[in-house]
């Protein structure tokens, strides 16, 4: 599912992980994929794929947007 491998993106982007990482870290937390909708965790081509597809222009707003409607950023 895009919108699945797109939360999966923003997320590496926002922990500042590398795609390798972010597929140890979906293997790490099953509970996770599901969470995102995944059936199984994505390799490192397919976030890859889906890199290059979103601008990084978009992820950076989307990125700062979910930071600041976060609750524990509104508190801090």
């Amino acid at each position: 599912d895009p919108r699945a491998l797109a939360k999966c993106v923003l997320l590496m982007v926002e922990e500042k992980k590398t795609m390798r990482d972010m597929v140890a870290h979906l293997h790490a937390r099953p509970n996770l994929c599901e969470e995102m909708g995944l059936d199984r965790v994505p390799s490192k081509s397919a976030l890859g794929r889906t890199v290059r597809r979103i601008p990084q222009r978009y992820l950076r707003k989307i990125s700062k947007t979910v930071l600041e409607s976060s609750p524990s950023r509104a508190t801090a």
